[in-house]
């Protein structure tokens, strides 16, 4: 269960493979109508790779694999002749049915994308570089309402992303426009994401989901959940000599005290990838967070020219998210060995310091 969004000049690829990682409800009936009682974690293991590769343009399809379901009678007795009976259906495990499919697309959800949601503030949206890359690799995803139909009755279902079980939208090499990840109700992170052109932009799309990342160094004030922390985003036709602007997870405090944030950088730089210095900056003024941008490119803003708020700390008000984000400027100086994966933040709260790590996978791969 998985879904992808490509618009304007992007691909989308979805991938669901070595082991299944599921979700789905159990149902129950006991009189006339079936009500959800709960629900299962399917794990097997699958020999198997199915899903979709580089879809798009214009292009949004959710995709299902196959599980067996059971329905079974339950009689229980209380004494004497006192009885009454329970129907459940319940999941399995992944299973190809006998000439079956592997797995097959779902409901067509294009319609998601579109000029007519073309409302979201900039602090709803993010882009990457033309020939770059965001893929969500950890967390469980959005819950799908009538994800699954057994036995006539409609259950719910979610998928946790991993390492095997990936979903990806890539830019394109078009330069006329910025390639946009967005979400119209929200930041980008636990919603579906749509798609528009418009005269300042066109955009692409992609699923954005819940995420979780650990805070071993004590602070508990940011919250991990964000387009950063759940997945990669990167760029595989890197070269040596280039530069790189790298976001950080935008500081969402989900406290009930103010912070003060006075740092935020990556996590042990992997050789290979120098760090030049970092920053801050409004996403008003970068017309959205730039998740990844190339130095020299004609969609990467003149930060230069932008006030950097990383000169002074950066107040971030009780359950709200900043529109303040923080950036590494990179260079490659040979092949990466590996990936960025972490970032931390120090800041001031109730007059203590803190430190926190969150996760942020970038890659630059160089060709």
């Amino acid at each position: 269960m998985g879904e992808g969004h490509a618009y304007w000049d992007a691909k989308a690829s979805v991938d669901y493979d070595s082991k299944l990682s599921s979700t789905v409800d159990v149902a129950a009936k006991t009189g006339g109508n079936w009500t959800i009682t709960g629900s299962v974690s399917l794990g097997s293991s699958m020999s198997v790779t199915t899903g979709y590769t580089a879809k798009g343009p214009y292009f949004g399809k959710q995709w299902k694999v196959p599980i067996k379901y059971t329905k079974y009678k339950e009689t229980w007795k209380c004494g004497g002749n006192n009885s009454f009976t329970r129907y459940v259906i319940k999941p399995g495990k992944y299973t190809i049915p006998a000439g079956g499919a592997t797995g097959k697309y779902g409901k067509d959800v294009s319609s998601k994308d579109g000029s007519g949601s073309w409302d979201a503030p900039k602090s709803h949206r993010a882009y990457v570089t033309r020939g770059s890359y965001f893929q969500l690799s950890k967390n469980r995803s959005i819950k799908f309402s009538g994800a699954v139909s057994a036995y006539g009755v409609s259950l719910g279902g979610s998928t946790g992303y991993d390492r095997d079980h990936k979903q990806r939208i890539t830019a394109g090499d078009k330069s006329s426009y910025k390639h946009y990840i967005w979400g119209k109700m929200a930041a980008p992170r636990a919603s579906r994401a749509s798609s528009i052109p418009t005269r300042a932009a066109t955009l692409l799309a992609c699923v954005l989901l819940v995420s979780c990342s650990a805070s071993p160094s004590g602070g508990k004030a940011l919250d991990a959940e964000g387009s950063q922390s759940s997945g990669t985003v990167g760029n595989t036709h890197a070269k040596v000599g280039q530069t790189w602007y790298f976001a950080l997870p935008v500081p969402n405090n989900i406290s009930g005290k103010s912070i003060e944030i006075t740092g935020a950088s990556v996590v042990d730089p992997p050789k290979g990838l120098k760090v030049l210095g970092y920053a801050a900056y409004n996403v008003n003024d970068t017309e959205g967070l730039p998740l990844l941008a190339l130095g020299g490119e004609s969609d990467t803003p003149d930060f230069a020219h932008l006030k950097d708020y990383a000169k002074s700390e950066v107040k971030v008000s009780p359950k709200k998210q900043s529109d303040i984000f923080f950036q590494a400027k990179i260079r490659i100086t040979s092949p990466p060995r590996k990936n960025i994966e972490h970032c931390q933040f120090q800041y001031r709260q109730g007059g203590q310091e803190f430190t926190q790590i969150l996760d942020c996978e970038m890659e630059l791969k160089v060709s």
